[in-house]
Parts: structure tokens; C-alpha cells; sequence
């Protein structure tokens, strides 16, 4: 089925508004087809594309192929969601929030052990209690240790936004099937990390964050393919939430899904973290192909 806007047209993000009159007229409804299919793009937003302290580096090569595959299996496509990290500007995960004895600020990715926040080494500025026990409760279940990051996904910045491009293959889908795309806002507790999509790192029950629910629709689609900044930390700790949810046993559900490995990169590729992850996780029944290489239209 022909797109009757330009892939050209639709990423150039000065001619969003244009998109408007250009659709008018053009909706169409999803071609005959048996089977459903949901994508879940994972943080592309400007801080992970763009050229800030998170920029993924690969990240705006994943974009280009996300959208081209989109573009491409655009009335394939039933449901769309797409998420993006929603910080307080004081978060337990901010450099800001931390300082050592001597004063001094710790650097992006420092790692925050529970031997050092009970030795003294790196001291909390804010809610010193809750702090070091959510570091505590971290270290008690087996969790990844706390790292701490630049300020980033600050509600209503420009960081926090999704890059314009796919901003825009968004609104072109959702003019053009007359269907509204999912946003998941992630992390809006100050006092717990929250990597995946649906689940914090530790329920505070402080604010609003789990998306649970959403897991719970999956099972209404046939394929639901993955993606998204970055594999080794937020778009792989998404996938596993949701093989978790449905049991990692359940070869009848993972087998619906799909990793779209050339549309996610990893923040430090040599950590080996996306290595045994895809692994486990083809071990499991997800498939884990390229974008170039698969398609919904047959």
C-alpha cells in the first residue's frame, strides 16, 4: 500500500504543521490482516540522540533505520509506544544529588557501592535515610549497583522530548491510520532508578511508576518488536521486564518477540551486558533480527 506522503516530507522537522493538510483526506484504514503487531521504541528522546552527557553513540544510525522501517511497514503497525525517561531535577540517579566527604562531585556513571554510602565515602544531599536504603535494598535483592548519571530527561526541556524525526514518523502515523500512539513517562520517583519501561528498580510507593497494565495488552499482538537507547541499560532491562511478566518459560508468548538489534545501541559496548543478554533472551524464545531484514507487509 502506498504512503501518500515522502519519507522526505515526513522527517524534515520544519515541515511538521505541513503534515497536517498534506494528510488531510489521506486516512486509511489498516489493509486486511490477521495479525497485530506493537513496536515499543525505547527512549529516543534528544538527550539519548542528540549530542549531549547521554548521547548513545550509534544512537541517531539506529534512529535513521527505525524510521525507514517505519516508514516502510507504516499501515502494519497497530500500535505504537514509546517512552522517555520523566526526571525530578533532584533524583537519587543524578550526579547532583551525591557528593563525596571531601565535597567534591562525582562524574557521570560513578558507581554507588552500599560499602561506600556506609563508610562515608559519597554522602546523599537530599532524604539521607531513604537514600541509603534504597542503595540497601539494591544490594539485598541483587540488583545492578547504583550509577549515578548527568541531569537528563528534565520534564518539559528540550532533552526531554522526543527527537524531532521521530516525533514526526509518529504524528504520520497517527494521521494516516487514525490511531494514537502510547507515551510511557519512566522514572518520575526521585528515589528509585527506573530503567525498564514498566517496573522502577524499587517501588517506592512515592509516585506514580509502574506500567504493568500495559504489559498485561501485549498479549493482544502477534508480533511486538523492541528497540531503542540503549540495549545494555534501558531498552534490554524493557525486554526482560516483559519475558518476566509473562514467565520466561513461556516460549508461546517470547516467541512474539522481536529485538530489532540494528535499532539499539549500547552506552558501553565493551561490558559485555548486551552480549549475555541476547543471548538469554534468544535462549528464550525472542528473535532478534535486523530491521533491513524484516518486514510485516509479508
Amino acid at each position: 500500500m502506498s504512503i501518500p506522503l515522502g519519507y522526505d516530507e515526513i522527517v524534515d522537522e520544519k515541515q511538521l504543521y505541513a503534515l497536517l493538510p498534506k494528510a488531510a483526506g489521506h486516512f486509511r484504514p489498516a489493509p486486511p490482516n490477521n495479525r497485530k503487531t506493537a513496536l515499543i521504541a525505547v527512549d529516543f528522546t534528544n538527550d539519548f540522540v542528540g549530542a549531549g552527557l547521554m548521547s548513545v553513540k550509534g544512537a541517531s544510525e539506529d534512529l535513521a533505520r527505525l524510521l525507514r522501517f517505519m516508514y516502510d511497514n507504516l499501515f502494519y503497525i497497530d500500535e505504537i509506544a514509546a517512552t522517555a525517561d520523566w526526571h525530578n531535577p533532584n533524583s537519587i540517579t543524578f550526579t547532583s544529588w551525591w557528593r563525596y566527604a571531601d565535597g567534591s562531585l562525582p562524574e557521570n556513571f560513578t558507581q554507588v557501592p552500599l560499602r561506600d554510602t556506609e563508610a562515608g565515602v559519597i554522602i546523599p544531599q537530599f532524604l539521607p535515610y531513604e537514600s541509603k536504603d534504597y542503595v540497601r535494598k539494591l544490594d539485598a535483592l541483587g540488583l545492578p549497583t547504583l550509577t549515578l548519571w548527568a541531569a537528563h530527561g528534565i520534564p518539559n526541556t528540550v532533552g526531554a522530548c522526543f527527537d524531532g524525526q521521530f516525533a514526526n514518523m509518529l504524528y504520520a502515523w497517527e494521521l494516516l491510520t487514525g490511531r494514537t500512539s502510547t507515551k510511557i513517562l519512566k522514572g518520575q520517583d526521585s528515589l528509585s532508578e527506573m530503567y525498564g519501561a514498566f517496573y522502577p528498580e524499587i517501588n517506592t510507593g512515592r509516585a506514580f511508576s509502574s506500567h504493568e497494565h500495559y504489559i498485561g495488552e501485549l498479549q493482544k499482538y502477534d508480533t511486538i518488536l523492541f528497540c531503542g537507547e540503549a540495549f545494555d541499560y534501558c531498552a534490554g532491562i524493557t525486554v526482560e521486564q516483559a519475558c518476566a511478566y509473562y514467565g520466561w518459560d513461556n516460549k508461546d508468548m517470547l516467541r512474539r518477540f522481536v529485538v530489532l538489534r540494528d535499532c539499539a545501541s549500547d552506552i558501553d559496548p565493551n561490558s559485555g551486558v548486551s552480549t549475555t543478554r541476547y543471548a538469554r533472551l534468544q535462549n528464550a524464545g525472542v528473535r532478534v533480527v535486523n530491521s533491513t531484514e524484516f518486514s510485516l507487509v509479508n
